[in-house]
């Protein structure tokens, strides 16, 4: 996603900000509870700028 993309003549600018969030075996973590941290990483991406990742913790959740 670094690269400018050429598509019929035009350049188009692209870019991705990604946001995750992982879970381990043994914590009571359902689907839904996944969900919403990867939305808060994925909006804490966005505030950084273009072209970042972010893995959800703890201190993104105080944040907000």
């Amino acid at each position: 996603m670094h690269e400018p993309l050429l598509l019929d003549g035009n350049t188009l600018d692209c870019s991705a900000s990604i946001g995750g969030a992982v879970t381990y075996l043994g914590l009571d973590e359902g689907p839904d509870e996944l969900i919403k941290q990867a939305d808060l990483a994925l909006y804490a991406s966005k505030a950084a700028g273009r072209s970042v990742s972010t893995i959800f913790h703890a201190s993104i959740r105080e944040e907000r």
